[in-house]
């Protein structure tokens, strides 16, 4: 492995409700309408009494992960994917409990900054568009990050915010990795000592 795969919950509190944010670190979700969205927000809503409205689930892209298609189980090591589905299932549900159970009072500030890792990558070429590096197309290189700390002004989380595919480790990486997303969160981590929660911008 070059880092691990995760997954990251957000929860806030109000009077009235619950609200959730779950991030995998999947390329997608799966084709099966269990472990998909259509399946999950109803079962996650009904578990912790909530509204399907109040819950996002995000996946980060990274495609180093582990396959999630089920069209694959009959290729080698394809009879790993459904216990690898159940177990992500019954990992995300104690993840949002253990976020509930470790609610505090919090200030939430945000900030605007930019970085140059994220780049066009739909070429033209003969009329087609192909996955290339275009240097005619600006990218968004917006970086928002979020710091969440407790009533006592210490970080108890920090959240990244950025539209790049986690594609710098190119097609011929045979290592499980959350690509650069991995980095950056260990990185943060290291400096604030509180988690980092990635979301990936479009």
């Amino acid at each position: 492995n070059h880092t691990p795969i995760l997954i990251n919950v957000v929860t806030i509190k109000s009077k009235k409700d619950l609200f959730i944010l779950a991030t995998l670190d999947l390329c997608s979700f799966p084709n099966v309408p269990e472990f998909n969205p259509k399946g999950l927000l109803p079962y996650i809503a009904n578990h912790f009494h909530t509204l399907e409205s109040n819950i996002i689930l995000h996946c980060t892209h990274t495609h180093s992960g582990p396959s999630v298609d089920i069209n694959r189980a009959g290729e080698p090591g394809g009879d790993r994917i459904l216990p690898f589905l159940e177990n992500l299932k019954t990992q995300l549900i104690k993840t949002i409990q253990a976020s509930i159970e470790n609610q505090v009072e919090a200030i939430m500030e945000w900030q605007a900054g930019t970085s140059p890792l994220a780049t066009n990558r739909d070429l033209k070429k003969n009329d087609r568009v192909v996955v290339g590096y275009n240097p005619e197309i600006e990218a968004d290189q917006t970086v928002l990050v979020g710091r969440v700390c407790d009533l006592n002004h210490k970080i108890i989380l920090n959240l990244v915010h950025y539209a790049c595919h986690p594609t710098t480790l190119a097609w011929d990486n045979e290592h499980i990795s959350t690509d650069y997303i991995g980095s950056l969160r260990t990185t943060m981590e290291k400096q604030t000592g509180a988690p980092c929660v990635f979301l990936l911008g479009n």
